[in-house]
């Protein structure tokens, strides 16, 4: 496991660059995508420095703690020399405001019942916050669950929004 971060610190992710991180969502529980069992979670959110190449490349992502590393040796020594060379630019990246990342859940869902589209959005709710084992059992009760349809209903999770511990996600269509 990569060592913990915290807001402030420069870090290597899985997209190229130097990051500042500048949120962690830290023990959030959620469900593991192959064996379907309750996981604990920490999701780093960081907004791009610099590409590779030292470039200007404002960018934000997020990804999940394993894939961090915070930035030392060269790379840092690097990073600071960049700094102090250039103010102007440091300034712009600490006025950059990162935008909302959301969380996506597609469900792979099927359709009996041979209903509308229409007809399965109106099954559910709308504004009613679930987490990914409230959205299983929904779709459960419903009938919609099979795992072998080819629909899709999407849920989504804005800014990461957590409550008790978990993702809290609305449902947004089905496709």
């Amino acid at each position: 496991m990569s060592e913990v971060v915290k807001p402030g610190d420069w870090i290597s992710s899985y997209s190229p660059g130097m990051w500042q991180v500048y949120r962690v969502l830290e023990g959030y529980k959620t469900r593991d995508p192959v064996t379907g069992l309750e996981v604990t979670k920490t999701t780093v959110f960081a907004k791009r420095f610099v590409s590779q190449t030292l470039k200007k490349a404002f960018k934000e992502e997020c990804c999940d703690l394993e894939y961090v590393k915070k930035l030392t040796g060269k790379p840092l020594r690097q990073l600071n020399a960049l700094i102090a060379e250039n103010h102007e630019l440091f300034d712009q990246f600490n006025a950059y405001q990162p935008k909302s990342i959301d969380d996506l859940y597609n469900a792979r869902i099927s359709n009996p019942a041979m209903l509308s589209r229409r007809q399965l959005e109106a099954l559910m709710p709308r504004d009613q916050p679930l987490s990914l084992f409230e959205i299983t059992r929904l779709l459960d009760d419903l009938g919609l669950s099979d795992n072998t349809g080819n629909l899709t209903a999407q849920f989504v999770s804005p800014d990461f929004e957590c409550a008790g511990g978990y993702l809290l996600y609305r449902f947004r269509g089905i496709s």
